[in-house]
C-alpha cells in the first residue's frame, strides 16, 4: 500500500510539473500565468487566465511606481504639489508653468532634451531657477544632477530623463485684464486692432487658460499677444500674409516674452489646412476674401470651435450672416461697437470717432454660450 501511495504521489507531482511548465510556455503568445507575472500587455492588462492558471495560482496586480513619485522620493521632496508639464511628443508651455508654479515636473523627449529645455528657460530670463535632472531612473546607471537652468544648457542629450524645476519667485496665474493700451505694442504701417475693439473681442472669445487658439489675419499682433496672455498653458497660431506685418508681429511676440505662439506666414486659406491642430477658439480679423473657405477649414478641424469675427464693411457683415444662415446648428450674435477718442484742440477736447466695427460671435448651439 505504501509503494502504491509513493508511485501515485510521484505521478501526481510529475503531472503537476508538466502542467505548470506548459502554462509558463504560454507567455510567448502574450497570455497565461507567465504573461501576467511578467506584465505583458495581454496578460496584465486583460487578466485573461486559462483554466490551468486559475487552478494553479491567484494573481495579484501590483501597480508600478510613476517617474514623478520615484524622482520626488530620490530628491527627498513632495510630489503632490508639483505641476506636470509633458514635452514628450507635446508642446506644453514650460516657461509659463515655471513662472506660475513653485515646483514643476517635466517629462522630456525627442528634441526637447533637458539641455534644450534649460536653454528655453534661460531665453525667458529664468536661468537661475533650480533644476534637478533624473537620467535612467531605477536602472543601474541612474544619474541625478542638481543645479540651475544655466548649468545644463550645454549638456549632451539624454534619452531617458525627467526634470524637476523649482522657482521660489513663481507667481500664481491670475487671468489678466484684457484690452492693453495701444502704446504697449510696437507699431508699423500695418493696421492694428485698437484697444476698445480688442477688449470686446477678447471678452466675446473668452479662451480657457489651456486653449488652442487661431488668430487669422494677426496683423502686428496686438490680439495675438493678448490671446497668448489669456491662454498661458495653451497655444496661439498667428496667421499673417503681409511681410511688414509679420516682422512687427514677431517683434511684439519677443517684446512680451511669449513662448506659446507659432507664427504661420502666408495665405491662411492655404496654410491652415496643412496644420494638424484642433483649435478651441478662433479670431478672424482678415481673410483676403477667403472667409468661407477659412471657416470651413476651422470647422473641419473642430466643429465646436468658438468663432469671433470682426468686420468694418457691410459686405463682410453680409458674407458672415449668409454663411451661418446656410450652416445649421450655430448661433450667431452680432454686436456693433462705435468708439470715439478725445483729441485736444487748444483748451478744448473734441471727440474723434473711430470706424464702427461689427463683432460677430458664432457658437455651436449644443455648446451654449460661455
Amino acid at each position: 500500500m505504501a509503494v502504491i501511495e509513493i508511485v501515485g504521489g510521484v505521478i501526481l507531482l510529475v503531472v503537476s510539473v508538466v502542467i505548470f511548465a506548459l502554462t509558463l510556455m504560454q507567455h510567448t503568445h502574450g497570455q497565461g500565468l507567465a504573461g501576467v507575472i511578467n506584465g505583458s500587455a495581454y496578460g496584465a492588462n486583460n487578466a485573461r487566465l486559462t483554466p490551468a492558471d486559475q487552478m494553479l495560482a491567484k494573481v495579484t496586480r501590483i501597480a508600478g511606481i510613476s517617474s514623478l513619485v520615484y524622482f520626488a522620493a530620490a530628491l527627498q521632496t513632495t510630489w503632490n504639489d508639483a505641476f506636470i508639464v509633458s514635452r514628450h511628443g507635446r508642446r506644453e508651455s514650460l516657461v509659463a508653468a515655471v513662472r506660475q508654479h513653485r515646483k514643476v515636473f517635466v517629462l522630456t523627449g525627442g528634441s526637447d532634451s533637458p539641455a534644450a529645455l534649460c536653454r528655453e528657460l534661460c531665453q525667458a530670463g529664468l536661468d537661475m531657477v533650480s533644476v534637478a535632472i533624473g537620467c535612467d531612473l531605477s536602472y543601474d546607471n541612474e544619474n541625478i544632477l542638481r543645479g540651475t537652468a544655466a548649468d545644463f544648457t550645454d549638456r549632451p542629450a539624454d534619452s531617458l530623463a525627467v526634470m524637476m524645476v523649482e522657482n521660489e519667485k513663481a507667481r500664481p496665474w491670475v487671468r489678466p485684464v484684457h484690452g492693453l493700451p495701444d502704446e504697449a505694442f510696437l507699431r508699423g504701417k500695418a493696421p492694428m486692432t485698437k484697444q476698445e475693439i480688442r477688449s470686446v473681442v477678447l471678452s466675446k472669445l473668452a479662451p480657457e487658460a489651456d486653449a488652442v487658439v487661431c488668430d487669422i489675419g494677426a496683423g502686428t499682433g496686438s490680439c495675438t499677444v493678448e490671446l497668448a496672455l489669456q491662454a498661458p498653458f495653451g497655444h496661439v497660431y498667428a496667421f499673417e500674409i503681409n511681410e511688414e506685418a509679420l516682422t512687427v508681429l514677431q517683434q511684439n511676440i519677443g517684446h512680451f516674452g511669449l513662448t506659446n505662439v507659432t507664427v504661420v506666414a502666408g495665405d491662411a486659406s492655404q496654410t491652415l489646412k496643412t496644420l494638424d491642430i484642433a483649435p478651441d477658439y478662433a479670431f478672424i480679423g482678415g481673410t483676403k476674401g477667403n472667409l468661407a473657405s477659412i471657416l470651413d477649414d476651422l470647422y473641419d478641424k473642430n466643429e465646436a470651435c468658438r468663432m469671433v469675427i470682426t468686420a468694418i464693411s457691410l459686405e463682410t457683415l453680409a458674407a458672415v450672416t449668409a454663411y451661418y444662415a446656410a450652416r445649421n446648428g450655430y448661433q450667431l450674435d452680432i454686436t456693433q461697437v462705435s468708439a470715439a477718442r478725445s483729441k485736444r484742440v487748444g483748451q478744448h477736447h473734441l471727440m474723434m470717432a473711430q470706424n464702427p466695427v461689427y463683432i460677430m460671435t458664432a457658437v455651436r448651439q449644443d455648446a451654449g454660450e460661455a
